[in-house]
């Protein structure tokens, strides 16, 4: 993603599970305490402050296709995507509280530019697992499919996106 030369080569970046996983089961939990128990946590949220700059810097449309999960930081990344479509069986869930862990201001603030605010609070201080067909009824993701279409619905969106013309993808994506 730091390469924009590179980058800029394609004319659209999309974001999935390997081998059509799940999206983001959430970060290594072990790796996690490790990190606050050694007062580093910030290492990790550095990290993520770092990619979330990188997709901002992005002059090309990013999608995220999300299946299964989108858990925690997957989460938290997905949301940096200008485009959110997910199967109708997808789980999201931002555990930081239940896990003692704050969120740093800078994501809790991109976080309140996709998500209604009661809504944030919810699933922020409950960490409660929520549905697809709830993420989409708030405007999370952009469009909700049924699990047997979501490969084939998939392939033929984003090749929708991959053949406009790159200036006008660029308009659109500064202008919108």
């Amino acid at each position: 993603l730091s390469d924009l030369k590179y980058i800029n080569k394609f004319h659209c970046i999309s974001f999935s599970g390997a081998n059509k996983g799940p999206f983001s089961t959430g970060a290594d939990l072990e790796d996690i305490k490790k990190l606050i128990l050694s007062k580093n946590i910030s290492k990790y949220h550095n990290k993520m402050n770092q990619v979330i700059l990188l997709l901002k810097k992005i002059n090309i449309p990013t999608v995220s296709l999300v299946k299964y999960y989108c858990i925690g930081a997957g989460f938290i990344l997905a949301l940096q995507s200008d485009i959110i479509i997910a199967d109708e069986n997808t789980k999201f869930s931002i555990p930081a509280s239940k896990l003692n862990i704050e969120i740093p201001r800078k994501q809790l603030s991109n976080m309140k530019k996709k998500i209604n605010s009661i809504f944030l609070k919810d699933i922020l201080l409950s960490s409660r697992v929520f549905s697809a067909s709830e993420a989409y009824n708030f405007n999370i993701i952009n469009n909700l499919i049924k699990t047997s279409k979501f490969e084939n619905f998939t392939k033929k969106y984003l090749k929708l996106i991959a053949l406009k013309d790159k200036k006008i993808s660029n308009y659109y994506l500064r202008n919108s």
